[in-house]
C-alpha cells in the first residue's frame, strides 16, 4: 500500500499567505511614515507703523501675543521670519515662549535689518540661497518634515507660499488681485493682518490640505 503524504503546496500556502500579508504590512507602514505631512502656519506680520522698516503698533503688539497661543496649541518647533523688524517682531513672543531662536530669511538690503528693532530674541539668519518664498517653504519642508513651523511673512509672500506649498491660489477667489498681484489686501483703510493659513503638506503623494482661519482681535 502505497503512504499518503499530504499536498505540499497545500501545506504551504498558509505560510506564503503570512509572508505576503507581512510583507504588504512593512511596506504600507514605511510608505505612511515616510509620507509624513508637515504643517505651516503661515500669517503676515501684525499692525505696523509707518517707518520704512517699522516696528509694530500696540495693536500689532496684541496680536503678536495672541499668536503665542495659537504656536502653543499647534506644537510648534520652529519659527521663521523675514529680516525686517515687523515680521521679526511678531515672531518674537512666540519664539520667546517656545524658546526657540527665529530663523530669519535675509533680504537682499545691505547691513542688519534688525539692529534697531528691539529684538531681544536670539535669531539666526539663513544661507542668502534662500531668498524667496519658494525657497524658504522648499528650506523648511527639508529642515522640519513631519513636524509643525511657523512662518511671519508680508501680504505679498504669505500667497506666494500657499502656491508653493502646493496649495490651490488665494486669488481671486479669496483675495481680490492687486496690480495683478495676490497678496493679502494692503491698502490705506483696507489693510488686513488677521489671517492665519494651517497648510497640511504631504512628503510623496497626496494633496496638501489648506484651512483658512483668523486669529487675534
Amino acid at each position: 500500500m502505497t503512504p499518503e503524504f499530504p499536498d505540499i503546496k497545500e501545506r504551504r500556502s498558509p505560510y506564503i499567505a503570512l509572508v505576503v500579508v507581512a510583507t504588504l504590512s512593512v511596506v504600507v507602514l514605511w510608505i505612511c511614515w515616510t509620507n509624513q505631512s508637515t504643517t505651516l502656519l503661515l500669517v503676515r506680520h501684525a499692525e505696523k507703523g509707518s517707518d520704512s522698516n517699522p516696528t509694530l503698533t500696540a495693536a500689532g503688539e496684541n496680536r503678536a501675543e495672541a499668536l503665542v497661543h495659537v504656536a502653543e496649541g499647534a506644537g510648534v518647533v520652529a519659527v521663521y521670519a523675514t529680516e525686517w523688524c515687523r515680521t521679526a517682531l511678531t515672531a518674537e513672543p512666540t519664539a520667546a515662549s517656545l524658546g526657540l531662536e527665529i530663523q530669519i530669511q535675509p533680504n537682499a538690503n545691505a547691513g542688519d535689518q534688525l539692529e534697531h528693532c528691539g529684538v531681544d530674541q536670539a535669531t539666526a539668519l539663513l544661507d542668502p540661497s534662500v531668498a524667496s518664498p519658494a525657497d524658504l517653504v522648499a528650506h523648511v519642508l527639508s529642515a522640519h518634515r513631519g513636524r509643525t513651523v511657523l512662518i511671519v511673512g508680508h501680504s505679498n509672500t504669505v500667497p506666494a507660499m500657499v502656491e508653493a506649498a502646493g496649495a490651490p491660489t488665494l486669488c481671486p477667489d479669496y483675495f481680490a488681485l492687486i496690480g495683478g498681484d495676490c497678496r493679502i489686501p494692503d491698502q490705506p483703510g483696507n489693510s488686513e493682518f488677521h489671517h492665519l493659513f494651517v497648510l497640511e503638506v504631504p512628503r510623496w503623494f497626496g494633496s496638501t490640505r489648506l484651512v483658512k482661519a483668523t486669529y487675534g482681535d
